[in-house]
């Protein structure tokens, strides 16, 4: 006979990539993360001054590793900072009014834009890194309930 559990249920974590202009590194760590593990978390993204389009060279890397990059860049806001549990600045410094009163991790990531390709593709590969450390995290629970 089965009995209902009367612990509460998990609730999946709500995660925000934020960079400067959401062109590219949030852009690549937010699809890095729901590739992997879409149901672990949801996952967001945004710019603190968002582009008009994602990087052309971010969209090559990424497709490079069967990746696509289809999310038109978006401006941070508050409905974004407030529904976020865990917020992670990709290169932007963790320092911002906006995320005051939030977790926040602080991944110093170097900025890709104008770089040759070969750099770019080091900013993918770190930043590949960085999400699967955070994957671990979120698996073991550390942002639930946050």
């Amino acid at each position: 006979m089965q009995t209902a559990s009367l612990l509460p249920e998990k609730k999946a974590p709500t995660i925000l990539f934020v960079c400067g202009a959401n062109a590219a590194r949030s852009q690549i760590a937010s699809a890095l993360f729901k590739d992997r593990v879409a149901s672990d978390a949801v996952v967001l993204s945004a710019g603190l001054k968002a582009a008009t389009e994602i990087s052309p060279s971010a969209k090559e890397v990424m497709n490079e590793v069967g990746v696509s990059l289809d999310s038109a860049p978006k401006q941070i806001s508050k409905e974004l900072v407030d529904a976020a549990d865990v917020i992670v600045a990709v290169g932007c410094g963790a320092a911002h009014d906006e995320f005051r009163g939030k977790t926040v991790l602080d991944w110093h990531v170097d900025d890709p834009k104008g770089q040759p390709i070969e750099q770019v593709r080091k900013v993918r590969d770190g930043i590949s890194h960085l999400v699967d450390d955070l994957i671990e995290d979120v698996r073991k629970g550390k942002f639930q309930g946050q």
